[in-house]
């Protein structure tokens, strides 16, 4: 291996114009040490690189052979360094993010569509899927950013960056009868049917710690897979949720659905931005974390 790669940058400029002169007034230095780098080349190699015949210069048969092959190198770097300089002025590349159902339906849509305007050249994959599934892309690097809501399984450790809390409260179809003006203690709701997500998802082991807390069980009459078909039973009027205010505000706005006024709620959530310490963050990705941190929630319902 020659022991100076400049010295390969100096062949480089000698071969595309023949000449020393033009070589040292591209590279911006003097003539003398464009000829002492070919020289110390040459030595390295054991090989002379180029000879004159008259006021001419050509290649030998072994600097031919050099340059063909340092042209492909050089071609590369160059496009490397194109390529790099775009990545950092966010003029190419790509973004994978991936979310919950609960932030994507009340949060990250809006951020998506926000960065795209922003930066339109970065190429976005979003994957949506479950807070186990999430945790366990970002651990095996199949994501840069994910936007997890706590709990967090246990066993990973991450780089977190909260963006904002939310509450969850049980909610109810006005056309189940239950009374607008009572306050309800957490075991009062059993009373009526309940409709939660199924026990392999971390949002309902948060719920049944509330329940348990309050001296009470949860046992819910329909168990559904996500947070979206538990809304969906609750418009049916089949039953009351427990739902991210967030996720049900359209509802509990035009009436559709109601709050029920409770002695105590579940323990507030929180949404973080998070990834994985052990992988380089793009200039895309912290550009990304700074518009979620920058904006402001909504206001609540």
């Amino acid at each position: 291996m020659i022991s100076n790669l400049e010295y390969y940058r100096t062949f480089f400029a000698v071969g595309s114009f023949l000449s020393f002169t033009k070589a040292a007034d591209y590279l911006c230095v003097s003539q003398p040490a464009v000829s002492q780098s070919i020289r110390r080349l040459e030595q390295e190699l054991g090989c002379t690189l180029f000879f004159r015949q008259g006021k001419n210069m050509y290649f030998t048969a072994e600097g031919q052979e050099l340059f063909r092959h340092v042209k492909v190198v050089m071609k590369e770097l160059h496009s490397a360094e194109y390529y790099v300089s775009r990545l950092s002025a966010l003029k190419t590349g790509e973004l994978v993010i991936g979310a919950t159902e609960t932030s994507i339906r009340f949060y990250l849509v809006d951020k998506i569509r926000r960065f795209r305007c922003s930066h339109p050249d970065i190429r976005l994959i979003f994957r949506g899927t479950t807070t186990h599934d999430l945790c366990r892309m970002i651990e095996d690097s199949e994501m840069d950013i994910g936007l997890v809501i706590s709990p967090l399984p246990e066993g990973y450790s991450f780089n977190t960056t909260h963006l904002r809390d939310f509450q969850d409260i049980p909610v109810v179809s006005r056309r189940l009868g239950l009374d607008p003006d009572r306050v309800y203690r957490p075991d009062d709701l059993t009373e009526w049917p309940l409709i939660a997500v199924s026990e392999e998802n971390i949002v309902r082991q948060h719920l049944e710690k509330w329940f348990f807390e309050n001296h009470s069980m949860l046992n819910p009459a329909y168990t559904v897979r996500t947070t979206g078909m538990v809304a969906h039973f609750v418009r049916e009027h089949l039953g009351i949720g427990i739902l991210p205010r967030e996720y049900v505000a359209a509802d509990l706005l035009s009436g559709n659905l109601m709050e029920l006024k409770m002695t105590s709620l579940p323990a507030p959530r929180s949404l973080y931005a998070t990834t994985n310490p052990n992988v380089p963050f793009s200039e895309a990705g912290r550009q990304f974390v700074e518009l979620l941190k920058a904006d402001l929630p909504d206001p609540e319902i």
